[in-house]
């Protein structure tokens, strides 16, 4: 399997070294030409310079060879328009390197390393082989003191959240994608109000593009007339042209006094809690988890805050002394984005499928990945590893569905099995595997997840906890609807064409 796998990213590796140099030459080619043609048009020649500069970046970038060689089509196809999008856009780690700098030896600096992960090595070491990347990658540590439960409901998981807050003695911290006007908004507001009035610091951190087109400027008003309660924006737009724009804050987090966290892959809006239909019925999960893991999700907010406000915050001062004497299972939290080297979503993702020896089921809203991803699949299917993955039955994006289904051949040809939540929307991103090991945040499997966005999630290496998170994978099986490779194969020549067309332009999705 290794060495079958090593061949194919070998064989990619030269493929994309082959066309990065005919897009070179091709460009220097045309440049000669037109040089001693003396038709010399500086346009072009500036475009053609701008594309090989491109080539050169991509070649000696740290990203996934599909996604090289996806940005190359486009730039040789609109070679004007599509550099300058790369330019600004494209390469997925362009954020400013001393603030990369500057966030990542503070996250470090914080890191609690508490022993736990040489522990797990001697009782676990798959689990080791997950957590040592996350560990080696962004600095954060694993935690056996730490309970969880999991939210099938989201609007069971709104009032807990609610109960919580009312208990909070401390701080109450907010991130979100989205925010928008609705009941759920309204009872969070009515609670905080309430807390901020006694005195209860309060930090809300939402992204402006997530929320910008949905929600109104009186919800932001009217939160900061709450006392202690400080709100902003990631990366807001405006006037002048943010490089980092592309670069969203998709993390959900919600932290109450550094004992108890919420993460899952809801936002604050009546959709979510199924009280406003806009795709049918909205499936989703999150966890709730309380003792010592929170701590890292403390350090991960705290990463945002500072992207977004300059304000380092004092995490010591925001972490919890309470002594949890939970000790049932292995939990951490971690997080993902272009603050990084690595891909760490990714990397956990690929990670827990390679080692899966019964099962790996698999939800996501959206499955637009690179090749070496699905080869990964379909070798631990072809080990005779039960791969499923469920994915919506009513899209919310019906350009990005038609993306997620032109991937459905190959996984299906090879034994992959393949569902549509038939009543709706499914939203929840899930990992499970080999009834020990699940995954649950907001980590879609997507180029944008991926490679892009910040990002959370918490894997946990429990089999309470993962055969619950199994259970509710199973029971909404029951309402999907599987997906066969012959009915696949026979759809329309259009719906062929137009999905041939899209995964050139997947980069852009």
């Amino acid at each position: 399997m290794v060495p079958e796998r090593n061949a194919k990213s070998i064989m990619r590796k030269i493929l994309m070294i082959v066309i990065s140099l005919l897009v070179i030459l091709t460009q220097l080619g045309f440049l000669y030409l037109l040089v001693k043609a003396r038709d010399v048009e500086w346009l072009t020649i500036i475009v053609s310079i701008i594309g090989v500069i491109c080539v050169i970046d991509m070649f000696n970038n740290n990203i996934c060879s599909t996604y090289k060689i996806m940005w190359i089509i486009l730039i040789l196809i609109f070679p004007f328009g599509c550099s300058l999008l790369y330019l600004l856009l494209g390469n997925q780690r362009s954020f400013p390197k001393r603030r990369s700098k500057k966030v990542n030896e503070y996250i470090k600096m914080h890191n609690n390393n508490n022993g736990v992960l040489d522990e797990l090595k001697k009782v676990d070491p798959v689990a080791y082989k997950h957590a040592s990347i996350i560990n080696n990658n962004r600095g954060l540590s694993i935690y056996n003191k730490t309970d969880v439960k999991f939210y099938n409901d989201i609007e069971e998981k709104h009032y807990a959240v609610l109960e919580d807050i009312k208990n909070a003695k401390r701080y109450i911290f907010i991130e979100m994608f989205i925010i928008s006007e609705g009941r759920m908004l309204d009872e969070l507001y009515n609670e905080l109000k309430i807390k901020g009035e006694e005195g209860i610091e309060i930090k809300i951190l939402y992204d402006d593009i997530g929320s910008k087109m949905i929600h109104k400027r009186k919800f932001e008003k009217r939160f900061k007339e709450i006392p202690n309660l400080k709100i902003f924006t990631y990366e807001p737009l405006g006037i002048i042209f943010n490089p980092s724009v592309n670069l969203r804050n998709h993390r959900k987090n919600i932290i109450i006094d550094g004992e108890i966290g919420y993460t899952g892959g809801d936002n604050i809006a009546d959709e979510y809690a199924n009280w406003k239909e806009k795709y049918g019925h909205w499936r989703d999960n999150a966890l709730r988890i309380e003792g010592d893991a929170v701590y890292s999700m403390l350090s991960m907010f705290s990463e945002t805050w500072y992207m977004s406000t300059k304000e380092m915050l004092n995490i010591n001062k925001y972490k919890s002394e309470k002594v949890f004497n939970i000790c049932n299972r292995y939990v951490m939290p971690y997080c993902d984005g272009p603050t990084g080297n690595s891909n760490t979503g990714y990397e956990v993702y690929s990670s827990i499928a390679m080692n899966a020896t019964k099962y790996l089921y698999i939800s996501t809203p959206y499955f637009i990945i690179d090749n070496e991803f699905i080869d990964d699949l379909i070798m631990i299917a072809k080990s005779n590893v039960d791969v499923r993955i469920m994915v919506p039955g009513i899209p919310d994006k019906k350009i990005v569905y038609l993306l997620t289904q032109s991937h459905y051949g190959r996984l299906l040809e090879n034994g992959i099995k393949i569902y549509e939540y038939s009543p709706g929307f499914n939203h929840a991103k899930n990992y499970i595997c080999d009834d020990k090991y699940s995954v649950v945040g907001t980590i879609n499997i997507d180029y944008r997840s991926l490679y892009l966005h910040f990002e959370n999630a918490i894997i946990i290496v429990d089999e309470e906890n993962t055969k619950k998170i199994k259970e509710d994978y199973l029971n909404t099986l029951e309402k999907c609807t599987e997906i066969k490779y012959d009915d696949w194969k026979n759809r329309s020549l259009f719906k062929k064409i137009i999905q041939f067309i899209l995964k050139i332009f997947s980069p852009l999705l």
